[in-house]
C-alpha cells in the first residue's frame, strides 16, 4: 500500500505542477518524484494512513487552483473542489487537516504573487473556504462519531501511568 500511495501522490503532485504552467517536464517530473520519495513518506511509511497527506495536499492545491479563476468558476468546478476535499478529510482526519492548512497558505502566497486585485482576491478566498466548508461538512458524519469516540476512549496506559507521575 505504501508504494502505491507515495506513486499516486508523486502523479497528483506532477499533475498540480503542470497545472502551474510552462516548464521543461522532466523538471516537473524529478520534482514530483522528490516529492512522493520525501524524507517524511520514507521513515514513515510504515503507518500508511499517513501517507494520506501526501496524496491530500497536492489534490487540494488542484482544487484551490480550480477556484482562482474568478468568473470561469463554474458550478461544477466548485463542486469539483468540494468533493476533493470531502475525500481528503474522508481519507484521514489529521492529514485532511494539514493539507487544508497547507493549501490555503498555497493559496493565499499565489494570490499575492499573482498581483490579484483586492475584490478579486476576497472572491476567491470566499470560493475556497466555501468549498472546504461543504466538503468537511460531507465528512462530518463519518468523521464526528470517530472524534466523539476517541474522546470517550480509555487513555492507554503508559499515558496513564505518566498522567499519575504528574498529578
Amino acid at each position: 500500500v505504501a508504494p502505491a500511495t507515495m506513486a499516486f501522490a508523486a502523479a497528483v503532485m506532477a499533475r498540480y505542477l503542470i497545472r502551474l504552467g510552462d516548464g521543461p517536464s522532466w523538471i516537473r517530473a524529478l520534482l514530483a518524484s522528490a516529492y512522493g520519495l520525501s524524507t517524511w513518506a520514507v521513515f514513515n511509511s510504515y503507518i500508511p494512513m499517513w501517507l494520506w497527506g501526501l496524496v491530500s495536499f497536492p489534490m487540494l492545491c488542484i482544487a484551490a487552483d480550480w477556484l482562482l479563476a474568478g468568473r470561469a468558476v463554474t458550478r461544477r468546478r466548485l463542486i469539483g473542489a468540494a468533493l476533493l476535499f470531502a475525500l481528503a478529510w474522508y481519507g484521514n482526519f489529521y492529514t485532511g487537516f494539514i493539507a487544508t492548512l497547507g493549501s490555503m497558505v498555497v493559496l493565499v502566497l499565489r494570490l499575492v504573487s499573482t498581483g490579484r486585485s483586492p475584490r478579486e482576491a476576497w472572491s476567491a478566498l470566499w470560493r475556497a473556504a466555501l468549498a472546504a466548508g461543504i466538503g468537511i461538512a460531507l465528512t462530518a458524519p463519518l468523521v464526528y462519531p470517530a472524534f466523539k469516540a476517541s474522546a470517550a476512549a480509555t487513555p492507554a496506559a503508559c499515558a496513564a501511568r505518566t498522567n499519575s507521575y504528574n498529578s
